[in-house]
């Protein structure tokens, strides 16, 4: 997986990038899911699981990672410094550095020839100066 978009010239280079990430469909222990997520956030994942908690929580980890890497940061070991605020069919709403990102999400999965297995990929598309979002 990648993506890229070009940089305008002119562009502010202190604005966030594009970024990405896929990550495995798997179980995690409880103390990975509380160490992840805040307490809003958890509400949020247990509002919308709907019996796909291992899924929805993959989400929101690509998500994350996928805005950390828009930063330039990464995580940095640290999360919950970025928090998934809301869900839509498509797309999560993060916040992070007082910034809002839109971050795209789809589910993929190995080929037929390959083991079966699940990934979540999350990306987001940079900064989106008309509705002040990344």
């Amino acid at each position: 997986m990648a993506i890229a978009l070009p940089w305008e010239p002119g562009a502010d280079p202190d604005l966030p990038g594009v970024g990405i990430d896929i990550a495995e469909v798997t179980s995690h222990q409880e103390t990975t899911v509380r160490y992840a997520l805040a307490d809003e956030e958890l509400r949020l994942l247990d509002a919308i699981a709907a019996g796909q908690l291992d899924l929805w929580f993959t989400r929101f980890w690509a998500a994350k990672e996928a805005v950390g890497k828009a930063q330039r940061t990464g995580l940095d070991g640290r999360p919950r410094q970025f928090a998934v605020r809301a869900t839509g069919a498509a797309e999560l709403i993060v916040t992070a550095a007082g910034r809002t990102y839109r971050v795209g999400f789809a589910d993929a999965q190995n080929p037929p020839d390959l083991p079966p297995r699940r990934y979540a990929v999350a990306w987001t598309w940079g900064p989106d100066i008309a509705s002040d979002r990344y």
